[in-house]
């Protein structure tokens, strides 16, 4: 297993990690956090094993051997400019079932982001105030894509999660093979650092996903992987897609 930032350069250690692929922000470059939580768990070996386990526990998939992983990697999922995915991880390895790619989001307590509702009204103010944006066109696809969900339809649908949607689709988008499979895998990292109420805030809006999306329940253990499921879209529909979440305690 190799680690790259997404320029190709090697990572090596924890150190390694906060120069070439640092987060965002360098005040997200905490313990108890999850950037941080997330290269010492891949650089100590408990990030790969997490991962692992949820593929045995997973009859068609069975043994996960990883090849390579990026880190901050941008993936496209449309046609728009700009609004690339962006995984905290890219793994792309192979299974029991197959090549597969794992777009991997990890969590301390930070929310899923803002909520579809608030983000179609953001994007059409900035259309209203003259400004260009293919926000709103970003939006519905990815919406349509996903879950054949439009807002004007399923209004109480406004209260799903944006990154989730934008996590299974910049994850579906960087299938490259023929029959790879498709993982988004949500690693929560619970820490003192981090909220109890918030990390089951979370909780209940990947359920809420799983189950207006997909109809999909979560499932009561730790880690779980669900699949396959499928989308919509014709260029992802013969993709087998699994979502799952794993928490790490410290």
């Amino acid at each position: 297993m190799v680690i790259r930032n997404r320029a190709g350069d090697v990572i090596r250690s924890v150190e390694d990690w906060e120069a070439l692929a640092p987060p965002a922000s360098a005040t997200h470059w905490k313990d108890g956090r999850s950037a941080k939580e997330l290269a010492k768990a891949w650089m100590d070996g408990s990030g790969p094993a997490l991962v692992g386990e949820v593929f045995s526990r997973t009859e068609d998939l069975g043994t996960l051997d990883i090849h390579d992983v990026i880190v901050e990697a941008q993936v496209a999922f449309d046609e728009f400019p700009g609004g690339k995915r962006n995984h905290d991880l890219l793994i792309h390895g192979t299974c029991d079932s197959g090549p597969v790619v794992i777009g991997l989001e990890a969590k301390a307590d930070e929310s899923y982001g803002e909520t579809v509702a608030t983000y179609r009204r953001k994007a059409l103010a900035i259309r209203a105030a003259g400004r260009s944006t293919n926000a709103p066109e970003r939006l519905s696809g990815l919406l349509t894509d996903i879950g054949r969900i439009s807002l004007d339809t399923h209004p109480t649908f406004g209260d799903l999660r944006y990154q989730l949607f934008s996590g299974v689709a910049g994850t579906l988008a960087a299938v490259s093979e023929p029959g790879e499979l498709a993982v988004f895998f949500v690693h929560e990292f619970a820490t003192p650092q981090t909220s109890p109420r918030k990390r089951a805030e979370n909780h209940i809006d990947l359920n809420r996903f799983l189950g207006d999306a997909f109809g999909a329940p979560a499932l009561d253990v730790n880690p779980w992987l669900i699949g396959p499921l499928g989308v919509p879209a014709e260029r992802w529909a013969r993709i087998p897609l699994y979502i799952g979440h794993g928490s790490t305690e410290s």
